[in-house]
């Protein structure tokens, strides 16, 4: 019985938002969620962060974390070449 309830679940699966204007979520409520996530966690990989949210890295998650970076709310500590592995604290 169980497996057919879940069966289908891929159906009603929504697609993954492509940029911020396809994402029906102010980019200051995910920008909310980040700073919490901060406060909670105090250093988190960005690839951690994008995976906590649900949302994808790049072209969503990447820009809020560089504008919070911006404006000095966090600090990226450490990180290879790729966005996604900073470190962020």
């Amino acid at each position: 019985m169980a497996s057919d309830l879940f069966a289908n679940a891929s159906l009603f699966t929504p697609a993954e938002p492509e940029n911020q204007l396809k994402l029906d979520i102010n980019q200051t409520v995910i920008a909310g969620l980040v700073l919490r996530l901060m406060y909670m966690n105090s250093r988190m990989v960005a690839h951690e962060i994008a995976a906590e949210v649900c949302l994808p890295f790049y072209n969503i998650v990447e820009p809020i974390l560089n504008e919070l970076k911006e404006s000095r709310l966090i600090e990226i500590t450490r990180g290879d070449m790729a966005a996604v592995s900073y470190a962020v604290f």
